[in-house]
């Protein structure tokens, strides 16, 4: 907030506007050494500069200074600063260190300066207790929960070290409504979950994935999505398939386009973000000759929001009739910050858009283990959910900071040179 003291031009002694000058001189960019916060400069031959302490507290922006109204309130029963010189005496005895000393003799300018505290500080009162409502509200802030969404799921990545993690994606007050795990069948952490319905997904080329996903919709499972083909463009070295579109086309057919029969609604290849992710998908739909019906389009995404949002926009003008699921996304290996922003700003856009039905974001996963480096994870080194982790789960931040497979070396190192310090500042 600006700091609201009436200031005074130093160089003719007049008056400027409380807080207009001041504001002025900022944004102008002003050499303010001259207006050094707690001094009051009066510049007069032979008059040092000495401390002012009413500068110490707010004064009232509708204060204002007159030379002829000096050691005297104004009409409006304000204090006003003297603009006499001042001596500073300052001597070997505490007690009569810093006396103040004007043409008028101590006793008239000590009983002037005892007024102006006294309104200067019922002035600060006031500005604090104006103040106080709005100061209160920072915490409120920080502590609300982030915005829920219906089209949140999760990219499901087990951890058989830490299995105690999956609870966190079910807790009662996750956002959370569906999940995949790059397979054809539930995981068991979740097969008996009322609250994520599982997206099968045929990863690549598969003769099972039909029979799989038929049987458990008749065993009563709630199956209304299939995924199919995980970045067939891609190597295996990044989780692609790596299947050529010819093969992939024919695959469909068989194991994909009959469950459309059984009111199930069929995603295309989620192909990778690449230039070649695009050539193979039309390759794909090329070799389906029309036989291939899906119904709605992946999106994988790695980088930054401007790329991801241009991203979607090709996306859709290539497939108007489809609508998209984005269900790998990440600023992959930058640094906290930039990757809470990008996860807001994202988070924002897949909201408003009506034809992004569903998204995932890649992250599932403690920071220590993370492929898209560590401040992209959803939970800490420990299992502990991270700002960004709360907040796709519809909480609040929770102030926990993820750090990388190196990061408890890293701090171990930091606190034994914080005692090494301590132990050499005791002995100075």
């Amino acid at each position: 907030m600006p700091n609201r003291r009436s200031p005074i031009d130093l160089t003719s002694g007049q008056l400027q506007k409380p807080v207009e000058a001041l504001q002025a001189q900022d944004t102008a960019g002003s050499n303010k050494s001259d207006l050094h916060p707690g001094r009051l400069a009066e510049k007069s031959p032979g008059a040092p500069i000495v401390p002012n302490p009413l500068l110490s507290l707010p004064l009232s922006p509708s204060q204002t200074l007159s030379t002829s109204q000096a050691h005297t309130s104004s009409p409006s029963g304000h204090c006003c600063l003297p603009l006499r010189p001042i001596v500073l005496h300052v001597t070997g005895d505490s007690t009569a260190a810093n006396r103040l000393s004007t043409p008028d003799g101590p006793s008239s300018y000590q009983r002037f300066l005892i007024r102006c505290m006294s309104l200067s500080l019922s002035n600060f009162i006031m500005h604090s207790l104006f103040l106080l409502p709005s100061l209160l509200l920072l915490p409120i802030v920080s502590s609300q929960n982030a915005p829920s969404s219906s089209k949140r799921g999760l990219v499901y990545v087990p951890n058989s070290k830490h299995m105690s993690d999956d609870s966190i994606w079910t807790s009662p007050s996750s956002d959370l409504t569906w999940y995949y795990n790059y397979g054809s069948k539930p995981s068991p952490a979740f097969e008996n979950s009322t609250k994520l319905q599982f997206v099968p997904m045929l990863w690549g080329s598969s003769t099972t994935f039909l029979d799989d996903v038929t049987t458990q919709i008749k065993s009563g499972a709630n199956i209304s999505y299939v995924l199919a083909f995980n970045e067939p463009d891609g190597g295996g070295s990044t989780g692609g398939s790596a299947i050529p579109a010819e093969t992939a086309a024919e695959t469909w057919q068989r194991e994909v386009e009959p469950l459309k029969n059984l009111g199930v609604k069929l995603g295309a290849p989620a192909v990778t973000g690449a230039p070649s992710g695009k050539v193979w998908l039309q390759n794909f739909f090329d070799a389906c000759k029309g036989n291939c019906s899906a119904d709605f389009i992946p999106v994988h995404w790695y980088g930054n929001f401007e790329g991801l949002a241009s991203h979607v926009g090709e996306v859709r003008a290539a497939y108007k009739n489809l609508t998209m699921w984005v269900t790998e996304y990440a600023n992959n290996n930058v640094d906290l910050k930039e990757s809470q922003n990008f996860y807001n700003q994202s988070s924002q856009f897949f909201d408003r858009i009506d034809y992004i039905t569903h998204y995932s974001y890649f992250g599932s996963f403690r920071s220590s283990v993370s492929n898209v480096g560590p401040n992209a994870a959803m939970l800490t080194e420990k299992g502990k959910l991270t700002d960004l982790g709360s907040w796709y789960l519809g909480g609040a931040a929770t102030g926990n900071v993820p750090h990388g497979a190196a990061g408890r070396n890293v701090l171990f190192a930091g606190s034994s040179f914080l005692i090494l310090l301590t132990s050499i500042w005791s002995l100075l």
